[in-house]
């Protein structure tokens, strides 16, 4: 592998969403790397240089919200199960829709670092 005095005069370009490319940036940033700098390190398997100053973790309010709602529902639910009582049909598709939307909201809840503001985008 080159060092890093290595001329780079190749690019390889890719798409990615807004999601995305907010995401790779952010962690980039918090490596205190370029995001092209960052992806490459990834791409090769290389060692990513130490984390930057710690950035503190973004949070979704409304998914944490969301997620406490569905776990009063569950709990009533499980209390109904424990009593002896059988589930419904509506109550089975009910607890299979809550695990679906659980997984939603975990997946937005995966803490990323937060971007900086004002960040120049190039890479």
């Amino acid at each position: 592998m080159p060092g890093p005095a290595t001329k780079r005069f190749r690019s390889i370009a890719c798409g990615c969403t807004p999601e995305e490319y907010a995401a790779i940036h952010a962690r980039a940033h918090a490596y205190g790397t370029r995001a092209g700098t960052y992806v490459r390190l990834l791409a090769l398997s290389q060692k990513l240089p130490q984390l930057a100053d710690p950035v503190p973790p973004r949070t979704d309010q409304e998914a944490v919200t969301h997620l406490g709602a569905m776990r009063t529902l569950l709990n009533q639910i499980a209390r109904h199960r424990n009593q002896g009582h059988a589930l419904t049909k509506e109550q089975d598709l009910a607890i299979r829709s809550l695990a679906a939307q659980v997984q939603t909201l975990l997946s937005r809840l995966i803490v990323l670092p937060v971007a900086p503001s004002g960040g120049s985008a190039a890479s």
